[in-house]
């Protein structure tokens, strides 16, 4: 029964295409999308750029995993969090990379913005650890 379950499950996930790469653009970057948008979730390095960008602006650290059958897992921790929090990251699983990281920074953007705050920002964010 639990396989049926997983297997329904990844057949509601959304897949890559132009519809993905418009709820990218609107939830994720905050924007409304244009008639034409990249092609975040086919294309690899369009979807390695803006996990980058995304790291960069809004304080989340990533990972990404090759799996042993051939799919990707990628997985955020935003920064600021506690270790027993960080333990658990936020993370999406997909055939290929551009469609995991896709998919898991939806997770993240709808994540941030159930919170209380909204998903705002800390800007008292804590320095970056030196070693």
């Amino acid at each position: 029964m639990r396989y049926l379950k997983r297997f329904a499950e990844k057949e509601k996930e959304i897949q890559a295409g132009p519809e993905l790469d418009r709820l990218i653009e609107r939830e994720v970057l905050g924007k409304e999308p244009d008639k034409e948008v990249p092609h975040y979730s086919s294309h690899e390095p369009t979807a390695v750029a803006l996990a980058a960008r995304f790291s960069r602006d809004r304080g989340w650290w990533h990972f990404e995993k090759h799996e042993v059958y051939g799919g990707w897992s990628v997985g955020w921790i935003e920064e600021s969090h506690p270790l027993l929090v960080s333990v658990q990251p936020i993370r999406a699983s997909a055939p290929t990379r551009a469609l995991a990281i896709c998919r898991s920074l939806l997770k993240v953007a709808r994540e941030r913005s159930s919170r209380p705050d909204g998903g705002a920002r800390r800007l008292d964010r804590p320095a970056p650890l030196r070693v």
